[in-house]
């Protein structure tokens, strides 16, 4: 059996009407998969890595922001550890007693690719 958790909250507590989706961090798309589009009318996905989720969705009422989201607006550094996971890319560094270190270390590039962003606020 599939587990469809979210999905199912969404479809109990709002059955009969749309939502707008904000997903910060919103990677390939995952999110969007889990909960389904039907019962969304429009939305906000923003990542500093660019997916072309629009296209890759069919997304016409979403918009997609390229930036970083956080407490402050200004640039900064962007860690990419994966080439295979890049949903494991952060603002925050991989210490060397970290479990990602330990346990995944052979899907990590040995040289991190940093990428200048624009960090923004919500508010």
């Amino acid at each position: 059996m599939k587990n469809n958790k979210i999905k199912d909250l969404i479809n109990y507590y709002i059955p009969k009407k749309k939502l707008t989706l904000i997903d910060c961090g919103c990677h390939k798309g995952g999110f969007l998969k889990k909960i389904g589009l039907k019962k969304l009318d429009n939305g906000f996905l923003i990542d500093p890595l660019n997916y072309h989720l629009k296209q890759k969705f069919n997304l016409k009422k979403f918009k997609y922001l390229n930036y970083c989201v956080g407490s402050s607006s200004k640039k900064i550094i962007f860690n990419k550890f994966s080439d295979k996971y890049p949903e494991w890319s952060s603002v925050n560094l991989i210490g060397t007693s970290s479990i990602y270190k330990k346990k995944y270390s052979k899907y990590l590039k040995t040289k991190i690719e940093k990428k200048k962003v624009f960090q923004t606020t919500i508010d």
